[in-house]
C-alpha cells in the first residue's frame, strides 16, 4: 500500500526546488498568476510554494497519516510550514544544497508533529554586570556571553529576517552582555477537545495567580538563587552603600518545537543604560557601551560561581522537599520581588521577607521580629542591639508606607542596603538550618517528627519546649546556634 504522506513530501519538495530557485518567479494569488520583473524575496516565493495545491495535499496526508484532530485546516498549514522556514530547508533548497533523504527530512517533520516534548530556553540579559569568564554552567541554568554570531545562531536571526520580520533582534547590540540561560522542557501538540482548549482550563480561568515578578517563572526561579549574592559596588561604604543590583531588562523566549513560530517579547534595546565611550588615545567619542556597575575579577568570578551554587544548592533543596518548601518559598519569591524592586519598594518586600520567615501573630510583634533576626545573624552582644536599633527604624518605615502615614523620616539608600541585608542573611540562615534539619534527621531517621514552623522559632527562640520538641537534631547544629558563621559574605 502506497505511503501518500510520502508521495506526497517528494511531490512538494520537488516543487520547492523548481519555485524557490527559479528566476523570475511567478506568484500565485488565488487563480491570477504574476510574473514580476525583479527578484523576489524567499518569504514571497515561499508564500506562492505553500498556495499551491502540492502543499494542501502534504498537509492532508500528514493529518491522515497521524490521525490528529485539533488543529484545524489553518493549524496544519501553519505547523508544517512553521517546520520547513525553522528547519532552514527552505534556505537549503533555494541555495540548491544537497539534502538528506526523503525518508530522514519526512520523519523530522513527522516527528515535531506528534505529541512530545520540547525545550523552551530563555535569554535573560544581565545589565551592569561583567565576568572575567564566558560562560559559567550552574545545576539548573547557565550564564553565557555569546558571541554576536553565537546570537544569531541560537536566535535564528536568518529565519527571523527571512520569515518572521516583526521578531529581528539587533544581536550587534546584545553581544557585550552576559546572558543568564534557562532551559524547560514542554509538552507539544497536546491537543484536547473543544477545538483545541487543553482539558480541564475552563475551571482554572477565575484562578488568580501568583506573580513576584515580571519575568517568566523558570527564569523567575533562577533569579532567586542569584539575588542572594552581595551585589555591592566596590566603591560603596556604610554611610553611602550605593545598593544597585544586576537587571534582567530583556528576556528572549526560543520554542525548540519547530513547527511553532518563532515569537516573545521584543528586544527593545532603548531600556538599557548605557555610557559615552571614548578614544583612549585621541579621546574622540566613538559612541555608546553597556554601562557596568560590576566588574568581576577572575578570582571575584569565580568566588561569584562558588556562592551561586552553594546557596543555590541550599535553595534548591529546601524548595524541592515537600517539608521545607512552604517554610521557605514565600519568602525567596518575595525576597526575588525585592530585587527587582525599586526605589522604597526595595525596603517593603525586603522587610515582607523577613516577616514571612521569622513573623507571628500577637502582641510584641516588631520586638519579637527583632529580637530573632539579631539572635540568628548577630555574631556578639553589641551586634545584636545593633540589629535590633537598625530593625525598629526600618520597621517604623515598613508601617508608615503600608498604614499610609507620612513619613516622619527620609528613607535613605543606606536603609535600602540595611533591609537588604537583613533579609538576605536571615534567608540563607533558614536555608541552612533546615539542611542541617535534613541532614539530622536523614541520620536519626526522625522524618516522621520534623518540625513545623512554629517549633522552628521556638528553637531559634531557644525557649525549653523547642529544645526538647528538637533534641535529635540539637547535636547537628553548629556550636555557635543560633548564629551560623560566614553569613556576612
Amino acid at each position: 500500500m502506497p505511503d501518500e504522506s510520502r508521495e506526497s513530501f517528494v511531490r512538494f519538495m520537488r516543487l520547492a526546488g523548481e519555485v524557490l530557485r527559479s528566476d523570475p518567479p511567478a506568484i500565485h494569488r488565488g487563480g491570477l498568476r504574476l510574473v514580476s520583473s525583479s527578484p523576489a524575496s524567499l518569504k514571497e516565493r515561499v508564500e506562492d510554494l505553500e498556495a499551491r495545491e502540492e502543499f494542501q495535499a502534504l498537509c492532508n496526508a500528514l493529518e491522515g497519516r497521524l490521525n490528529a484532530s485539533g488543529f484545524g485546516s489553518h493549524g496544519w498549514k501553519g505547523a508544517v510550514g512553521h517546520w520547513f522556514r525553522r528547519s532552514g530547508l527552505y534556505h537549503r533548497v533555494a541555495a540548491g544544497e544537497a539534502l538528506p533523504g526523503s525518508d530522514t527530512l519526512l520523519d523530522g517533520l513527522l516527528a515535531e508533529l506528534s505529541p512530545g516534548e520540547s525545550t523552551v530556553t530563555y535569554l535573560g540579559l544581565l545589565e551592569h554586570v561583567s565576568f572575567r569568564k564566558p560562560r559559567m554552567e550552574f545545576e539548573r541554568y547557565e550564564i553565557v556571553r555569546y558571541s554576536k554570531e553565537e546570537l544569531d545562531q541560537v536566535l535564528e536571526s536568518q529565519v527571523r529576517a527571512d520569515f518572521y520580520p516583526w521578531t529581528i533582534v539587533p544581536t550587534g547590540e546584545l553581544a557585550p552582555y552576559w546572558w543568564l540561560v534557562v532551559r524547560q522542557q514542554i509538552q507539544t501538540n497536546r491537543i484536547g477537545p473543544l477545538g483545541g482548549i487543553p482539558v480541564g482550563i475552563l475551571s482554572e480561568l477565575d484562578i488568580v495567580r501568583r506573580y513576584y515578578t515580571e519575568l517568566p517563572p523558570a527564569v523567575e526561579s533562577a533569579l532567586r538563587e542569584l539575588a542572594l549574592f552581595y551585589w555591592r559596588s566596590p566603591w560603596a561604604t556604610d554611610n553611602d552603600p550605593d545598593w544597585h543590583p544586576c537587571r534582567i531588562p530583556i528576556c528572549l523566549r526560543m520554542n525548540a518545537h519547530l513547527a511553532t513560530p518563532i515569537s516573545g517579547p521584543r528586544a527593545d534595546t532603548s531600556v538599557l543604560d548605557t555610557e559615552p565611550f571614548f578614544d583612549p588615545d585621541t579621546r574622540e567619542y566613538i559612541g555608546e557601551r553597556p554601562h557596568v556597575l560590576f566588574h568581576l575579577s577572575a578570582s571575584e568570578t569565580e568566588a561569584f560561581e562558588i556562592f551561586v551554587r552553594r546557596e543555590g544548592t541550599l535553595l534548591h533543596r529546601a524548595l524541592g522537599t515537600a517539608w521545607s518548601k512552604p517554610l521557605v518559598e514565600t519568602a525567596s519569591n518575595f525576597f526575588a520581588k525585592a530585587f527587582v524592586a525599586d526605589g522604597v519598594e526595595q525596603l517593603l518586600w525586603h522587610m515582607t521577607t523577613i516577616e514571612a520567615l521569622i513573623g507571628e501573630q500577637g502582641e510584641g510583634g516588631t520586638a519579637r521580629l527583632a529580637r530573632r533576626l539579631s539572635q540568628a545573624i548577630a555574631a556578639s552582644d553589641s551586634e545584636r542591639e545593633t540589629i535590633r536599633r537598625k530593625f525598629r527604624e526600618l520597621y517604623d518605615f515598613r508601617s508608615e508606607l503600608v498604614h499610609g502615614r507620612k513619613p516622619e523620616k527620609v528613607v535613605l539608600t543606606r536603609h535600602l542596603f540595611g533591609a537588604r541585608e537583613f533579609a538576605r542573611n536571615l534567608l540563607r540562615w533558614n536555608l541552612r538550618l533546615l539542611a542541617d534539619i535534613h541532614k539530622a534527621a536523614d541520620a536519626a531517621g526522625a522524618q516522621a517528627d520534623m518540625p513545623d514552623r512554629s517549633e522552628i522559632l521556638r528553637l531559634l527562640d531557644l525557649e525549653t519546649e523547642g529544645l526538647r520538641k528538637a533534641r535529635w537534631l540539637i547535636s547537628s547544629l553548629p556550636g555557635t546556634f543560633p548564629r551560623y558563621p560566614g553569613l556576612s559574605e
